[in-house]
């Protein structure tokens, strides 16, 4: 496996790119701040306003790993986020600061991936996914005007909300710029909501996207699995960012159990599968991916 820095765009999502070149995303953002003691129950991604500089080093200290791909510090900068801080007026700001801070830590080389999170509404609440399509449309269009190479929405668990991304997304970006929907799956591929992966996989397919994704507590026999559906089902670029392993609370605080050593063991299962991109999701940091850098470039 190879890193290839200073690619375009196209690189990720042409059907006749090379299928073992593997690209390096970044690792975790809320854990790194939470590490340089924030509290996780505040308003993170309100730091790309007050901390600016904290913020770019962080993206810096991901590109010095060996980071290719830097996702902006925007998960949960969307309204119903932020509107539980009372910010929800501060969405544009934000949003747009986000992106202009990660530019400057990491120039023009490095792609920029525009971060959405998944809003997640609960079905018994009689959500639909017209109700919360438009957020991801506005959230998606700033991102786009200011010039991310790609957006990339992460960490879906349930059709509603896999729905509204897609619709907002494609009303946003079209085919001006690609654009991934990531997932949480069980270890059978469903989503939480047990929406089956025969089912979600089309979807994802049919709403326009570019590429699919699998974030977060993904374990490694689900990626394995879904990966393999995937491929049959509708093969396209495939993003993965797993956690450091399923968190534990101690003292008032949650422990990620895998060792960076241990979460690139894991990554090597995956080498052979026709993977796009890999990086780290919560628990990961720069350290993570320096292993994860290391790992790839040794062809392991």
């Amino acid at each position: 496996m190879v890193i290839k820095t200073d690619m375009p765009t196209t690189d990720l999502f042409d059907p006749h790119r090379d299928p073992s070149r593997i690209h390096l995303a970044d690792g975790a953002m809320g854990t790194c701040l939470i590490n340089k003691g924030f509290d996780p129950a505040s308003c993170l991604v309100n730091l790309n306003l007050t901390h600016a500089r904290l913020i770019q080093q962080t993206h810096r200290e991901y590109v010095n790993a060996g980071a290719e791909i830097i996702y902006t510090h925007t998960f949960g900068a969307n309204p119903v986020f932020l509107k539980r801080f009372g910010l929800e007026n501060l969405l544009g700001e934000i949003n747009k600061r986000a992106v202009e801070n990660a530019r400057l830590a990491v120039g023009d080389n490095i792609l920029l991936a525009g971060n959405l999170a998944g809003m997640n509404p609960s079905p018994t609440t009689g959500a639909k996914p017209e109700d919360y399509a438009q957020h991801y449309f506005d959230q998606a269009s700033l991102m786009a005007g200011e010039g991310v190479d790609l957006v990339v929405v992460e960490t879906i668990t349930n059709f509603i909300d896999l729905r509204a991304a897609l619709v907002g997304c494609q009303a946003a970006l079209g085919n001006k710029t690609p654009w991934v929907v990531s997932v949480v799956p069980r270890q059978n591929g469903a989503l939480l909501d047990n929406t089956a992966v025969t089912e979600w996989v089309p979807e994802i397919k049919a709403g326009g996207a570019s590429g699919a994704g699998l974030n977060c507590f993904c374990e490694m026999r689900a990626v394995c699995s879904v990966v393999s559906a995937l491929d049959a089902l509708a093969p396209f670029p495939l993003f993965v960012k797993p956690n450091a392993g399923i968190p534990h609370k101690t003292d008032n605080r949650w422990v990620y159990p895998v060792t960076e050593k241990e979460f690139c063991n894991e990554i090597q299962k995956l080498l052979g599968l026709p993977i796009t991109v890999v990086g780290g999701c919560c628990g990961t940091d720069p350290h993570y991916i320096k292993e994860l850098a290391a790992l790839l470039t040794s062809g392991s």
